[in-house]
């Protein structure tokens, strides 16, 4: 199944509740990670309710450059992703993915992908940090580690 095909699945599956979370977990599984991967990227960008072009452009950017998603298939992503508001659920369905796939060092850079999302538009809001900070502790991801990165990408952003 092309990427897009099965990130549109996905977010079908989502919207429409037709699938339990563990049949979603398992979509998940079966067919791409990196459709977790990509839209924990594109929330992250839009959490705080703006996701301005600096965001936009990091999150195309990682989605190209780290996860090998086509620049047509990244763009039709976010914007999927984009109009669909993760709720609670879908997100602990998202991370619950990535946390059986990562690892250590997965982590680790993940959780520096998501903050350099947020960093972006050089403003971190309290929901930005809370999201980065949610995602890093259910992956499994230490405190410590997730400070030195938070402190890493707030002073590479100016």
């Amino acid at each position: 199944m092309p990427m897009i095909a099965a990130i549109r699945r996905m977010l079908m599956i989502i919207q429409g509740g037709q699938l339990s979370a563990g049949e979603i977990a398992k979509f998940g599984a079966t067919h791409d990670f990196r459709i977790a991967l990509a839209g924990l990227l594109v929330h992250a960008g839009n959490v705080d309710g703006a996701f301005v072009d600096a965001e936009k452009r990091h999150v195309r950017r990682l989605l190209v450059d780290k996860l090998g998603i086509s620049s047509t298939d990244a763009s039709e992503l976010m914007i999927l992703v984009n109009h669909k508001n993760l709720q609670t659920q879908d997100m602990d369905e998202l991370v619950a993915e990535l946390a059986g796939k990562l690892g250590p060092e997965g982590r680790a850079d993940f959780i520096d992908w998501l903050w350099q999302v947020v960093v972006a538009d050089n403003v971190v809001t309290d929901e930005e940090a809370a999201l980065v900070a949610a995602v890093a502790g259910k992956i499994g991801l230490d405190a410590q580690a997730l400070a030195a990165i938070a402190a890493r990408r707030r002073a590479a952003s100016g």
